[in-house]
């Protein structure tokens, strides 16, 4: 139940343009990165100032279990 809540209020953010200043700690409260908008839908706070705020992807499983990780990619590639 859950999970499914999860899903209903990402789904919210269908849309909501990229914040690739957030990526870098300059987070905008309009806009998301991925790891920031999988995080915020699970409840967790990560829109804070600062490099050493930004949530990384590989720190997703420090808030629970990962199902899926793409895992880096080389420039041109895709998933």
């Amino acid at each position: 139940e859950r999970g499914k809540a999860a899903v209903v209020k990402a789904r919210q953010k269908i849309g909501t343009p990229y914040d690739f200043l957030g990526t870098i700690g300059l987070p905008s409260q309009k806009r998301a990165y991925c790891s920031e908008l999988c995080a915020w839908a699970w409840d967790i706070e990560v829109d804070r100032k600062g490099p050493q705020k930004v949530l990384h992807p590989a720190d997703m499983s420090r808030h629970g279990t990962t199902i899926f990780a793409a895992g880096p990619r080389k420039l041109g590639q895709s998933h």
